[in-house]
């Protein structure tokens, strides 16, 4: 019984001996790795924030429409005989498009014109009358009141002759509708007649023609967007000024049209959109259709300097988008910023960011906050955002 109670005192003994060797080491390992975490710092790369002059970039849906669009119809009643142009096909200003029968009209021109010259005829010989009259009233041989009829039946002849001249004008004029001619240069769409319809002004469109050489696109602009657009709030004129627009397709980004130019914006904002209606126009050379939705790109010229970052910098959580920078203990410290816009490989920092201040651009995932840091700065292209400079290690 002794010997067995010898056993078990050694054995707890024992027992106790491991615990506290056990304990040691586990205060060995925290000492150790508050030491790893607290006083060894992590090398990162940095680079200096720097302000670069940027462009302001606005982006819109639109859909596209013709800047000219008419409906061609016939002001006048006649049989239609003959079409001269293709559907669908790109036809000149003044190009003949319809004809209707213009024997009827050509008729009335050549009566007109027979009426006329009866009429001068009279109005010569009535002129001649009179010259004669004054004559005899000058010599005494006629009366004042013969003389006065002369003169009232010359100027009634004279009358006659205008009215006749004009009848003239407006038989010819009927005539010339007989050839329906392209008001501008477009293309001409699907022909709502046949040759052998009876055509009058009550027929409605015999076809639509689309001017193809422009082409606008409507969209609409936030409230709060045009204002950014204006030196002054009040002067809307100056919204055509110092901006670029290009016309992109929605899918791949890419430019289709460029140049383009306001040609109008709303005077009233919708009171239930809270937008302003806004249209652009380009030259189209055909490539782009009525109807299609597009992207629109509108770029302010005036240049202006802004703090820009590497878009990779650049990371997000739930309370927003933030970056990692150096403080002066050389500290790593989470920076929440406001970007204003990304172009190509950079963010545009509205807030947050001040000239000088060390973001890091590699090794942002070994780093936690106020975790000590060692910086290694490097320099970046301002275009590129690649690292143009060996490591500078301080």
């Amino acid at each position: 019984m002794q010997k067995y109670r010898q056993k078990l005192v050694n054995f707890l003994k024992l027992i106790s001996a491991l615990f506290i060797i056990n304990y040691i080491f586990l205060l060995c390992g925290c000492e150790q790795k508050t030491t790893s975490r607290g006083d060894v710092a992590t090398e990162v790369i940095v680079f200096s924030a720097f302000a670069k002059k940027v462009v302001t970039n606005f982006d819109f849906m639109g859909h596209t429409e013709p800047s000219k669009t008419v409906n061609i119809v016939s002001r006048i009643t006649g049989t239609l005989i003959k079409i001269n142009f293709k559907e669908g096909n790109k036809v000149k200003q003044g190009d003949l498009l319809f004809e209707v029968d213009p024997i009827s009209y050509q008729i009335a021109v050549n009566q007109a014109k027979a009426d006329l010259s009866g009429k001068v005829a009279n109005m010569v010989l009535s002129i001649k009358e009179y010259e004669r009259a004054l004559e005899l009233y000058k010599s005494g041989s006629l009366s004042q009141s013969k003389l006065d009829i002369a003169a009232k039946q010359k100027d009634y002849t004279s009358a006659l002759v205008e009215a006749a001249r004009e009848e003239v004008k407006k038989a010819e004029i009927n005539l010339g509708y007989t050839r329906i001619t392209a008001a501008f240069n477009g293309v001409v769409g699907e022909s709502k007649y046949s040759v052998g319809n009876l055509l009058s002004p009550e027929s409605g469109s015999l076809a639509t023609l689309v001017d193809s050489d422009t082409i606008q696109v409507r969209f609409y602009i936030k409230e709060k967007q045009v204002l950014k657009f204006l030196e002054t709030k009040n002067s809307a004129i100056k919204l055509t000024k110092g901006i670029t627009i290009d016309l992109l397709d929605p899918n791949t980004n890419k430019i289709v049209l460029k140049q383009g130019k306001l040609v109008y914006l709303s005077p009233v904002v919708d009171k239930m959109s809270a937008m302003l209606t806004a249209k652009a126009e380009f030259v189209n050379n055909n490539t782009i259709v009525p109807g299609l939705y597009v992207k629109l790109l509108i770029s302010k010229k005036e240049e202006v300097s802004k703090i820009v970052v590497p878009k990779h910098c650049v990371l997000d959580s739930q309370l927003g988008k933030f970056v990692w920078v150096v403080n002066s203990n050389n500290q790593a410290q989470k920076r929440y910023i406001k970007i204003a816009s990304n172009k190509n490989n950079f963010s545009t920092v509205q807030e947050g960011l001040a000239p000088r201040d060390k973001v890091i651009i590699e090794g942002v995932q070994k780093v936690y906050q106020d975790a000590l840091v060692s910086p290694v700065e490097v320099e970046i292209d301002q275009n590129t955002a690649t690292i143009i400079s060996s490591p500078t290690r301080k």
